[in-house]
């Protein structure tokens, strides 16, 4: 069985959810304690692909359009990427980061487990391939 990857709690998800993590046995951090909480997208992605250079890693964040926008920098560093679907159901429609912590949670086994450089999107219902939204 292949190494589970670390699980890097981005600045968009509160920094609370890798203790919590660690806490149940997952390997995770979040970015203020590598130093890399304020790096723009394109940095972050460089900086992870070097820092985990020897291991596979799984960027968690809450910023559904990061895949699109960075599309270039992802595929270059072959970036692991777990989104958090910002459609939210009940009961968390009004509570962004009950939301994070909950989908987080339930789904960190199937993160820590995704494909290097595949991109998938997580809700309650569970993950699938990550697409862009149609607007």
């Amino acid at each position: 069985m292949a190494t589970p990857a670390t699980l890097v709690i981005d600045a968009s998800l509160n920094k609370r959810i890798a203790t919590e993590l660690k806490r149940r046995g997952r390997d995770a951090i979040a970015l203020s304690e590598l130093q890399l909480r304020h790096a723009k997208d394109p940095e972050l992605l460089r900086a992870l692909a070097e820092h985990y250079a020897e291991r596979p890693w799984v960027l968690v964040t809450a910023d559904d359009n990061l895949p699109a926008a960075h599309a270039d920098v992802v595929a270059e560093v072959n970036a692991t990427i777990a989104t958090i679907d910002p459609r939210r159901s009940a009961p968390y429609a009004d509570d962004e980061d009950a939301w994070g912590r909950e989908v987080a949670h339930r789904w960190a086994h199937m993160m820590e487990r995704q494909p290097t450089g595949s991109v998938r999107r997580y809700s309650d219902r569970g993950g699938r391939k990550w697409a862009p939204r149609r607007r």
